[in-house]
């Protein structure tokens, strides 16, 4: 029997544990559940990164720190861009 079909859940060091997720090669038999950060990744073309990374060191001035904080402005400016386009769009002129 797998540790799956023994029990949903395992007491250990007073924490319960969810063993949804069981794979052989964790010593214990089982992943520790994610913690919910709010955040969701996603995956950038390998260029598109550097010529991020490039911006960044070549305009300190800009204040991105990381390509994460240049990816999260542009992203929020850009659909800020678009709602203020589609804002008077005929579809959404009903709404």
């Amino acid at each position: 029997m797998t540790i799956n079909t023994l029990a949903r859940h395992v007491i250990y060091s007073r924490l319960v544990v969810n063993l949804k997720y069981a794979h052989a090669s964790y010593p214990y038999g089982f992943i520790m559940p994610k913690k919910e950060t709010g955040f969701r990744g996603t995956s950038l073309k390998a260029d598109l990164v550097a010529a991020i990374e490039q911006f960044i060191k070549q305009h300190p001035e800009a204040g991105y720190k990381s390509v994460s904080d240049f990816v999260q402005e542009s992203t929020r400016l850009r659909i800020q861009e678009l709602r203020k386009s589609y804002a008077s769009h005929p579809r959404n002129a009903s709404r």
